[in-house]
This record gives C-alpha cells, structure tokens and sequence, in this order.
C-alpha cells in the first residue's frame, strides 16, 4: 500500500483502547508502520539499486524485527516512561502489518529475504484504494471533531478495512478460476495471473501468456467472461537485445517485473531497447519502463526507467538521438 494509508492504519490502530503512555504507543504504532518504506532511500544511489532493494530487506521478517529494535531504542531515548517489552511488540506489529498490506497488492515483496529472493503478491487490491484510505481517514475525522468513541469508531473502520480486503481475496480467486477455464482453449498458456481494478471488485485485469504472446483481457466475474482483448507479440531477441540485457539497469528491472514486453527498433544507427511491464501498464495505463540505446557495436549508450508509454514517437526519438550525439 502507499505510505499514507500504512500511517492511517497505524493511527486508528492506536486508538483501540490502549490505556497508559497514549502519546508512546501513537509515535510507535504510526512510525512502525511507515518504517519499511525507507527502503525509498534507496533511489539515491541510483534506479538500479531502487529496483533491487525496493520491498526487499525492510520488507522482510528479518527485517521487521530489526527495524523493531531500532524503533523501541528511539521511542525510549523520547518517552523514557514507555514500556520497553510493550514498545518492541508494538514496533513489531506495526511492521508485520505493513508486511500484510503490503503483501495484498501487485509490487512483489521479499518477506524472506536474505534467504530466499523470490516476491510475493497476492494481487487482491491496487497500491492505492480508496476503499481501504477513505475509512481510515473518516474514522480519524470522526474521532477528532465529532468526538465518537475511539475504541467503537476505530473497531467499525478497522472491520470494514478487513471486510473488504477480505472480500477482495475471494473475488480475486474466483477471477483466477474463471481466467483458467477461459485460457483452457489457449493449449501454449503457461502463466496466468488477476490484477485488481481500481474501482470494482468485479471487474479484473487479466493477463494470459504464452510462449509466443501475451494476452490482456477485461475480466468480469459476474458474467464469467472476458471482454476486449489485446494480444502483444513477442518479438524475437536479437544481439542487440541480448546486448541490453547486460544493463545492471535492465537485470534488475527483469527480476522486478512481472510480465516484461520486449520492443524493439532501429534508428539511424541507433538502437531502441525498451520493456514495459504489462503487469503495472493494463488497459492502456502507463507501466514501469526500462529503455536502452545501443550503439551498432551493442554498447550501451544511453539508459533510462521510468513510468512512460515504451511505444517510442518520432519526436521523442530525435531528442534522444540529439542528446546523445550532443551531450
């Protein structure tokens, strides 16, 4: 989830009753569950790094346990009144909790890291939901100005967060079923996977893949069928590609995305390496995007990510040509 609806679920957790050292447990179960998004310091020492360490050690069980740690050190040096064993099981819910919210949306995370490298989604919600931001605040509304009970008006958010998020997980395994049986027909498929919708419950993005292709569908639940599909070749690798490939940049990027589509092409000498991933980029949304410019010898000259469109136009091409022969 985004870091404010983590610090949201932090406040209204605080509010459920705790008794003693109030102004403590607040500072300790907000920070607790913000602090793994440090990670986001890692863009300073470059996209590459940003890719690979992105819900990686903070985000794991190691490091939840040493970012409690951490946290129950800072809250005594500040509440010297606060509970020490109280303040490291707070610290530590708080993190395993951003782990859980963490873990319902697209962006893989590394619970087990340093042990094992390998991301989990669970794909239930979108990074950003309304559904799950909106309570928290209200209930923090409620709280402050209209003077509602904490422990009730905290509980009924609280509940309805998990509800919802519950029902997600239903509805996203019945989308999974359908998108199997739909995909049955397609005897080449050997990956499929659910993307949720940012407004309906119902409706999911699918994407069927092949060794040739993948295939982007609207998924409806209720009406158990696909609408508007799209399919996007896989054009062959060349030297080229293979060439991009040794990109630091690009290795990284390869083991953060989910469903990277390769493009291709040359121009005036110049050649345009670039993936997107259709798993951030459905239905015509930006996805996260890697570019690189090579050279006929299949240096690299020129990379970059970001979340632009990979379909590269005339004009963007001439600029990029432009600063590299002029840099």
């Amino acid at each position: 989830m985004d870091t404010l609806t983590h610090a949201l679920t932090g406040a209204v957790i605080s509010n459920l009753g705790f008794k003693k050292d109030i102004a403590a447990v607040t500072f300790t179960l907000v920070t607790a569950s913000v602090l793994p998004d440090i990670d986001w310091a890692s863009r300073f020492f470059g996209i590459a790094a940003y890719l690979k360490y992105h819900r990686s050690f903070t985000h794991s069980l190691p490091g939840v346990i040493f970012l409690a740690i951490i946290l129950t050190l800072i809250v005594k040096l500040f509440f010297r009144r606060a509970d020490s064993r109280m303040t490291f099981l707070l610290s530590l819910f708080g993190g395993l909790f951003h782990l859980l919210m963490d873990l319902i949306n697209p962006y893989g995370t590394q619970v087990f890291y340093p042990f094992l490298s390998e991301r989990y989604a669970w794909n239930w919600v979108t990074v950003v939901d309304l559904f799950i931001t909106m309570p928290l605040i209200l209930c923090l509304l409620l709280i402050r100005f209209v003077r509602l009970s904490s422990v009730k008006t905290a509980s009924v958010a609280l509940g309805f967060v998990i509800l919802f998020i519950s029902s997600k997980g239903i509805c996203h395994q019945i989308a999974l079923r359908e998108l199997n049986e739909l995909s049955r027909p397609l005897e080449e498929t050997f990956k499929v996977a659910v993307y949720p919708d940012f407004l309906s419950p119902f409706v999911w993005n699918g994407v069927v893949e092949t060794d040739r292709a993948y295939r982007i569908v609207r998924l409806n639940i209720l009406r158990s069928e696909w609408s508007n599909p799209q399919d996007y070749i896989k054009p062959e690798r060349t030297e080229f590609t293979q060439s991009a490939e040794k990109s630091l940049l690009v290795k990284n990027y390869l083991e953060f995305a989910l469903h990277p589509l390769l493009y291709y092409q040359e121009v005036d000498g110049y050649h345009f390496v670039s993936w997107q991933d259709l798993g951030f980029g459905l239905r015509g949304k930006r996805g996260l995007v890697v570019l690189v410019i090579l050279d006929n010898n299949g240096e690299i000259l020129y990379e970059h990510f970001s979340f632009i469109d990979p379909k590269l136009r005339p004009e963007r091409v001439k600029r990029l040509i432009e600063k590299i022969a002029n840099p």
